[in-house]
């Protein structure tokens, strides 16, 4: 057992290096455009805002970044320090938890549903490899800090990255040519110009060394000007309106592209209102050959692994552990790592997140005994020290061996076939370990992983496994394109699901990690969108003659990487774990329509909500359960909000569908809030039964009765008594007449209204 553990400490970080370098690989080939700025935008799409949460989840902080790359964000120390805070520097490093980027909206550290924003989790925060402790705001040269994002952004017209100094040629002779003619060199401002979320645009006028040495004397700033450059107001722009005190950076269109040229530093208002006038100025930090080689090396070490000073890629986990990895030291940083250490003092071994104890004395290392749960604290060769060597003599000694020798036999015949992990169906993702089978869907299997190359040593994935041969046979059997006529996009239920899921970021709403195909010869090609759409397309084409599954068609299978939950609300129903107070029933109702709302917002209508599609994820941080809505390969997308749309007969599951699509009549998203009528009946159902055939006949019967009174009267004699208040949102979600039902909006207030009457 021992060599088994010995070997596998041996491969583990092999088997990490090799999948970060096929990531690292598979995301340089995307090249996405930069700097691109439509003029119907009033918002540049590379501007974003950082979140930061306290522990109690409550906002604490908001600051502006500038996208770069779909994985990397910038912005500058400068905005994590106060000139009257000594503590502001350590405002920054915080656990990753703590922070969220919201791009794609206008908003101030908001994210408006309605709109095309995405919400991403962080990695990990990284600072320019210089003295990070405290310094004054006027001091600062290298003033650097990239955001690394757990899931790359998705490009649209709104959202995409702003560019940097070309590659070739050097940064000294960019800044030359861009800010050598200062009567004539025009740069743009934009930012927010106060918390309230309103942004603007300023148009300044780069002014000559002199000059700003002139304004940076006038200021009384003890500090050398270096590095620098400075701009004020244009005459010719609108005077007399706010500042913009949250900038994204100073931007220059060179050749109709959009290029950061250089890094904020401060702004220094002269009069006491904060009003923009000619005597406003703002002060930069030109580019570095130094900083940008140190940006473009985090681009290439990735989100997932640490990037030293030198260049060098580090895994995230070997970060602040008290052992130097990088040759600049730069990972064990004492002002970056004061709240990283995964143990309080270096004279421990940090055992790992899952073990018991979480960490040991260092004396304990290596000493012949197993201390820390898996073993990782016995990694030396036994023959190194003393008493190991006795340890290694004595395990080396006949009885020893007879004991060992026992104890691998009975393990290997009884408990190992029970306890070893599965062989993965996915062959060309080597960090992502299957651990069981969890069940069957339309078109394959769904297994629970475990992805070693994760931060978070805790974290599993539901990973779907589709044949796409098999996958591409029953959607050409079963479905034609005039059964879709309000959502042509939509080529088949799998690619419409993957497409939907890379779109929703709500927390009630299952999430999509990562995406990939395999064919059998063991390639590997990753789903972007329109990766997705040829892969369709070309297994479409090759059936398309024959309306079946063609030998000719490649074989493979598509893999969906999801967040994993840890059971369904029917599973909840069924093991009888609703509780016997009322609050329970308000919090799943709560989270099941904050999903809801969120995905009607975003123009989709689910058309399969039932007990079984409602999963939950036992949230242990937050000590509560999380609701959420999964399986979106029925849903639909509508033309706008009144156009309705319409199927040839029922589309879902037949007991939960509204009677309007039952009916072949055209509906809307009134037709989910039909559905959400009937779960909310049997959350809150006091004799509810496991039996199918009887819980068929009970929701017959409730869906059947037109009359709204008798319907009522139904609904309040079978739910339970702690209930009760909410039999009249359950019989005005279950009415006949769509537009007589409630929205999502409606049932979120009436919920509110009730808890506040409490």
């Amino acid at each position: 057992m021992r060599t088994i553990i010995t070997l596998s400490k041996l491969i583990y970080p092999i088997v990490v290096a090799l999948f970060a370098y096929r990531s690292t690989c598979e995301a340089s080939k995307e090249i996405v455009p930069c700097g691109i700025w439509s003029p119907n935008s009033t918002t540049p799409p590379w501007a974003a805002t950082l979140l930061r949460y306290g522990e109690d989840g409550k906002l604490t902080g908001v600051v502006a970044v500038t996208i770069i790359s779909p994985t990397l964000l910038l912005t500058s120390r400068v905005s994590f320090i106060s000139q009257d805070d000594s503590q502001g520097q350590v405002w920054y490093n915080l656990p990753k938890h703590h922070y969220t980027v919201v791009v794609g909206s206008a908003t101030w550290g908001g994210d408006d549903v309605h709109s095309r924003s995405q919400t991403i989790k962080i990695t990990h925060i990284a600072l320019f490899p210089v003295n990070n402790t405290f310094q004054p705001w006027g001091i600062i040269q290298n003033v650097e800090m990239l955001i690394h994002l757990q899931t790359p952004i998705i490009p649209t017209g709104k959202i995409s990255p702003i560019c940097l100094p070309p590659e070739s040629g050097s940064v000294d002779q960019f800044n030359a040519i861009q800010l050598e003619n200062v009567h004539k060199c025009k740069i743009e401002l934009a930012g927010w110009k106060d918390r309230d979320g309103n942004f603007g645009q300023l148009n300044l006028r780069v002014l000559s060394t002199l000059e700003c040495l002139e304004w940076w004397k006038r200021e009384e700033i003890s500090y050398h000007y270096k590095n620098r450059f400075c701009a004020v107001m244009e005459h010719d722009d609108k005077l007399g309106t706010p500042c913009v005190t949250q900038d994204l950076g100073p931007t220059k269109k060179i050749n109709g592209t959009y290029y950061l040229i250089g890094l904020r530093n401060m702004y220094f208002p002269s009069n006491i209102t904060g009003l923009c006038d000619t005597d406003a100025i703002y002060f930069f930090i030109k580019w570095k050959n130094r900083n940008l080689k140190w940006i473009r090396n985090n681009q290439r070490c990735g989100p997932y692994q640490f990037t030293c000073g030198n260049g060098n890629c580090i895994p995230l986990r070997k970060l602040c552990d008290w052992v130097s990895d990088c040759d600049d030291d730069t990972d064990e940083d004492q002002a970056y790592c004061a709240v990283h250490y995964k143990c309080p003092s270096k004279d421990l071994f940090y055992c790992g997140q899952s073990s018991s104890p979480t960490c040991i004395p260092n004396s304990k290392v290596n000493d012949g005994v197993m201390d820390c749960t898996f073993g990782n604290d016995e990694t030396e060769d036994p023959k190194t020290s003393v008493y190991t060597k006795t340890i290694y003599f004595l395990s080396t000694s006949l009885v020893g061996i007879l004991i060992i020798s026992a104890i691998i036999v009975i393990y290997l015949r009884k408990r190992l076939p029970t306890k070893i992990k599965i062989e993965s169906p996915w062959k060309t993702n080597p960090s992502l370990i299957c651990l069981n089978e969890l069940g069957n869907g339309s078109f394959g299997k769904v297994y629970r992983a475990k992805d070693i190359a994760d931060v978070d040593d805790d974290n599993e994935y539901a990973v779907k496994c589709c044949d796409i041969r098999f996958a591409m046979g029953q959607f050409n059997k079963d479905y034609s394109s005039s059964d879709e006529a309000g959502s042509a996009q939509n080529s088949s239920h799998l690619t419409s699901e993957i497409r939907i899921l890379r779109e929703l970021t709500c927390d009630n709403v299952v999430r999509l990690y990562d995406c990939w195909a395999e064919t059998e010869e063991c390639s590997q090609q990753f789903l972007n969108r329109s990766g997705l759409d040829r892969l369709v397309n070309d297994n479409r084409e090759l059936m398309s003659s024959t309306q079946s599954v063609s030998p000719n068609c490649p074989s493979g299978y598509i893999f969906i990487k999801m967040e994993l939950c840890s059971f369904t609300l029917q599973d909840f129903l069924e093991e009888g774990k609703m509780s016997t107070d009322g609050f329970e029933f308000a919090a799943i109702a709560t989270d099941i329509v904050a999903g809801l709302g969120y995905i009607h917002a975003k123009g989709y209508i689910h058309r399969d909500l039932k007990p079984s599609n409602i999963l939950c994820k036992v949230d242990s941080r937050r000590g509560r359960n999380v609701w959420k809505i999964g399986d979106f390969g029925l849903t639909i997308q509508m033309v706008d909000e009144w156009t309705s749309v319409r199927t040839s007969g029922i589309v879902g599951t037949m007991i939960y569908a509204c009677p309007e699509m039952g009916a072949g009549q055209s509906y809307t998203t009134k037709a989910d809030m039909f559905s959400l009528g009937l779960i909310f009946m049997e959350i809150g159902q006091s004799n509810w039964s496991s039996d199918a055939k009887i819980r068929r006949v009970f929701l017959n019967s409730i869906r059947g009765e037109l009359d709204a009174e008798k319907r009522l009267s139904l609904i309040e004699n079978n739910l339970r008594s702690n209930c009760q208040n909410f039999a009249v949102i359950i019989n005005q979600l279950l009415c006949h007449k769509p537009k007589a039902r409630l929205s999502c909006i409606q049932v979120e207030a009436n919920l509110k209204r009730l808890a506040n009457a409490v």
